[in-house]
């Protein structure tokens, strides 16, 4: 992987990856290998880079369906347009895990990638 590459994995992914358990330990180590930034997906996002390690907590079970992954991808690529990895990794969990509550608190569980794509515009709206 290149240097400063962002990696957006869940759980299955890291461990398929690096052959090592999807810890948080294990991310921060991982990124400081390869310095690389990863974006451990789950039920807690862990952001980590060379030198540094958080947790995002949010989201819901209706993230968990097929194209929110690459939602959260495409916004952290684009805000890694204008900003370091880790700000972008890190920003953009907090925003996608956001939109999904509040798509969750509307609709229930019941919504869909491009549902998810129209209520981040919301929500960074609401952060401004």
């Amino acid at each position: 992987m290149p240097n400063s590459s962002i990696i957006t994995p869940h759980k299955q992914e890291f461990e398929t990856l690096f052959k090592i358990l999807p810890t948080s330990k294990n991310a921060f180590d991982m990124a400081k290998k390869y310095n690389i930034t990863i974006l451990l997906k789950g039920e807690k996002d862990y952001i980590a880079d060379n030198s540094k390690i958080i947790e995002v907590a949010g989201g819901n079970a209706g993230m968990t369906k097929g194209g929110t992954g690459d939602v959260l991808a495409g916004l952290v690529a684009a805000l890694y347009c204008k900003n370091d990895a880790f700000l972008s990794a890190s920003c953009g969990s907090y925003i996608n895990k956001k939109a999904g509550d509040e798509l969750c608190k509307k609709v229930g569980l019941y919504f869909n990638s491009s549902d998810l794509v129209n209520e981040i515009p919301s929500v960074m709206k609401k952060l401004i």
